[in-house]
């Protein structure tokens, strides 16, 4: 992390420097400044936040760890063809199709995420730096209270979804009250060697730290920049281990409950590895129902031919369509029940991600009645619904 000497307290572990953005906005080289070194958005910019101190991981046991490789373009530029610039960034496979990240690896200053074929992309445990086959990123959602200042930058989470299924996840924390002080963990990257080596690891790197604050703090000498409730505060207390450049997005690992569980998000800090100056880190469980609202799937019901208290017509020989959307982010499924003389097709059936299915409702009868409905699907709130059939009076759910 660049060392910070003005009114940047923190040196937030960062794509790009706004120094850089804004000189290059006017069309000129960006000098470096005092208090941190921009870095010009050009191909192959590296994020401002590798494992000093650290060791080479065991690849045996770091199937969910993922490389980002986070493809910009900027804004302001407009010539055809410009195929903008990418940086590196650590992640964690929490679900079969979800990634953990920082915020501030997709979200860059004057620029825009590039999806699609030749996008943003992920490679899953990479043998070293680079190398691995390409899981293409579909979807990036940052969390909604993501904030950035020049002292500091709060709630840095984001996830982003990716093609191919991730077979080996790693579940996050959901505990707030873990961990504690004096706690060990794990933080994982490709990152720079030291703070002010240009030279990233060329394999993955694992440093053994601690929890330095609990879930109280206070964290090292961050005074008020740290915020204990969205943050965690990690390293050793004489300095030595730490999180640096490159390593933005990666995760920090602890035991909660006998068990490995991601506890942290590498985000910020001043300096690497300085003693009193820790790590400081996106708390994961702060943001537990955040990311499984996001990560699951949700399905909803439309109906047509109803009104608003949920009573639908249908006669002999009609068709009535309802539709089963899933807005969540993975596949769900649904179950409709109801009475005799109505047939549902399909009354079962699994939802893809981002997927709408029609179910046709039907019925050969010529009697009147009142034929009650009940929709259940995951992560959904039961819908009641009733279908007055051939004219059938005073029907209610």
């Amino acid at each position: 992390m660049p060392h910070s000497t003005s009114a940047t307290k923190i040196a937030a572990r960062r794509i790009v420097a706004v120094a850089a953005i804004c000189a290059l906005v006017a069309g000129l080289f960006a000098s470096q400044t005092a208090t941190q070194p921009a870095q010009a958005a050009t191909q192959n910019t590296e994020p401002q936040t590798r494992v000093v101190g650290g060791h080479n991981a065991n690849r045996a046991h770091t199937k969910w760890f993922v490389q980002l490789k986070i493809k910009h373009q900027d804004t302001y530029r407009t010539k055809k063809g410009d195929s903008g610039w990418t940086q590196t960034c650590g992640g964690v496979a929490i679900s079969s199709y979800w990634v953990l990240t920082a915020a501030h690896c997709v979200k860059a200053i004057g620029s825009r995420l590039v999806l699609g074929k030749s996008g943003t992309y992920a490679i899953v445990n990479p043998a070293s730096i680079n190398v691995g086959s390409r899981n293409q990123v579909t979807k990036v959602v940052i969390n909604p209270n993501y904030r950035v200042s020049s002292e500091t930058q709060r709630n840095d989470i984001a996830l982003v979804r990716v093609t191919k299924p991730l077979t080996t996840k790693l579940p996050y924390n959901t505990n707030r009250s873990q961990t504690v002080k004096g706690a060990r963990a794990q933080v994982y990257g490709f990152g720079r060697m030291a703070e002010n080596s240009g030279k990233m690891s060329t394999h993955l790197q694992v440093g053994n730290v601690q929890d330095l604050a609990g879930t109280t703090g206070p964290c090292g000498t961050y005074g008020t920049f740290y915020d204990p409730k969205s943050q965690l505060c990690a390293g050793v207390p004489q300095g030595g281990i730490d999180a640096c450049q490159g390593d933005s997005g990666g995760p920090l690992v602890s035991t909660v409950s006998g068990k490995a569980r991601v506890t942290g998000i590498v985000s910020m800090g001043e300096g690497c590895a300085r003693p009193d100056s820790p790590g400081i880190y996106t708390r994961v469980s702060t943001f537990a129902a955040w990311i499984k609202k996001t990560v699951s799937p949700r399905l909803t019901i439309s109906r047509k031919g109803c009104n608003s208290k949920g009573v639908c017509k249908i006669k002999r020989g009609q068709k009535r369509a309802i539709s089963v959307a899933n807005r969540g982010g993975a596949t769900g499924r649904y179950s409709i029940s109801r009475g005799k003389t109505l047939k549902v097709t399909p009354s079962k059936a699994a939802v893809g991600y981002a997927k709408k299915r029609k179910v046709t409702i039907s019925t050969t009868s010529r009697a009147k009645r009142c034929v009650r409905f009940t929709f259940k699907g995951t992560n959904s709130t039961t819908v009641k619904f009733v279908y007055a059939l051939n004219g059938k009076r005073g029907c209610r759910i």
